[in-house]
């Protein structure tokens, strides 16, 4: 049992059925449709709003946005398995295997989309006479690709603890992980260092891009990137514990 649960064939039906899950549910024909078109946005003359120092600026908050909303359809019944996943169960293969492969397929074609809004926005730079450096847009496919991976491994936790409100805690947590100075400058000395620890490292995002941007040092970019990745280690792990202790139960 256990060498057909770890067979090719078992992955290939997830990835098969991810598929057909993408097209019909989540996110959708007609919402992964909006979700290609969305980046032509970045061709608005941001810098006129009076809001951002520039264009870049704008785009990003743009397509920082538009993380929000890819998480949140293609996560949005993460490690909660449908009806037709029962299959695999039966078959031997354990929740938390099915859902971490599920999780990591869903995070590469998502950032497939990723990787298209670059393009749009390398294409748009160009457009307006500003070509963005090759580092300048390698930094910004890392930055959403590490802000959708943090975005998804928290709806993996809440999905993984039974809840169908992902979507709402995520923003939540979003909201309190980009104001994290804010929140440990009015804790007390004793509480900040913990509340540092348990909010998402969504700033260390931001540093990450700029040291690529920038084209500094790999010694500069380490820190932000292993804090990145323990935190999301950190979430798959608590997701599997969690699911661990659970029974498939279709939803």
């Amino acid at each position: 049992m256990k060498a057909e649960t770890n067979s090719p064939g078992a992955f290939l039906t997830i990835v098969r059925w991810e598929r057909h899950r993408w097209m019909r549910a989540a996110p959708g024909r007609i919402a992964l449709g909006l979700l290609l078109i969305y980046p032509g946005a970045v061709f608005l003359p941001f810098e006129k709003a009076g809001v951002f120092s520039g264009w870049l600026e704008g785009s990003s908050v743009l397509l920082a946005i538009g993380i929000l909303v890819l998480a949140g359809q293609t996560g949005k019944d993460a490690a909660r398995p449908s009806p037709e996943d029962i299959w695999l169960f039966q078959k031997g293969l354990s929740l938390p295997d099915w859902a971490i492969t599920r999780w990591v397929i869903d995070t590469l074609l998502s950032f497939l989309i990723l990787l298209w809004w670059v393009i749009v926005l390398v294409a748009a730079s160009y457009f307006r006479g500003e070509p963005l450096s090759l580092l300048g847009a390698a930094s910004v496919l890392v930055w959403l690709t590490l802000m959708f991976s943090l975005c998804a491994g928290i709806l993996f936790v809440v999905g993984a603890a039974g809840s169908d409100r992902g979507v709402d805690f995520m923003l939540l947590v979003v909201l309190l992980g980009f104001t994290e100075p804010l929140i440990t400058r009015w804790l007390p000395g004793a509480l900040a260092p913990i509340a540092d620890l348990l909010l998402p490292p969504f700033l260390e995002t931001v540093r990450l891009r700029s040291v690529i941007a920038l084209g500094e040092s790999i010694r500069i970019a380490l820190p932000p990137a292993f804090e990145i990745a323990a935190y999301l280690t950190a979430l798959l792990a608590i997701g599997a514990a969690l699911l661990s202790r659970r029974r498939p139960q279709p939803r």
